[in-house]
């Protein structure tokens, strides 16, 4: 369902689309113009990269949900860990002992890595979304 056969006089040529998006647009151009060589299923060759494209944006939309609540859920646990390594103390008074101090330094490492992997999975999606939206409107102008 992924790949697209194009067909023409002197050859043909399968493309995995998967494997080519995101693109830039210039190489979308080339393809858009290797595709009106296969005059003859050019429409469905189309529609098939239109219903692609419509459901990446929705795979990235999801994805982008779930990476937006895993930030937010690091950003509050970070918070929590800079605390306790900050005051040696539970939330109760009660001071931490050094073994558990050495988590906390440990979890606030860890939750720093977690909040850039998730802030650059979020600009990869914006960015992903703002290309697949532009290979659209491509589309329908062209």
């Amino acid at each position: 369902m992924n790949d697209i056969e194009i067909v023409w006089q002197t050859g043909k040529m399968i493309i995995h689309l998967d494997g080519l998006f995101p693109c830039s647009q210039e190489q979308f151009k080339k393809l858009l113009k290797i595709v009106k060589l296969d005059w003859e299923h050019e429409n469905e060759i189309l529609n098939t990269l239109k219903v692609y494209f419509q459901n990446q944006l929705k795979e990235i939309e999801a994805l982008h949900k779930d990476i937006s609540k895993e930030y937010y859920g690091c950003i509050n646990l970070l918070h929590y860990a800079e605390e306790r390594t900050k005051t040696h103390k539970h939330p109760n008074g009660v001071y931490l002992s050094d073994n558990d101090v050495v988590y906390y330094k440990k979890e606030v490492k860890k939750l720093k890595k977690d909040k850039e992997k998730c802030m650059k999975t979020a600009k990869i999606c914006k960015r992903n979304t703002k290309k697949f939206q532009k290979y659209l409107e491509m589309m329908q102008s062209g």
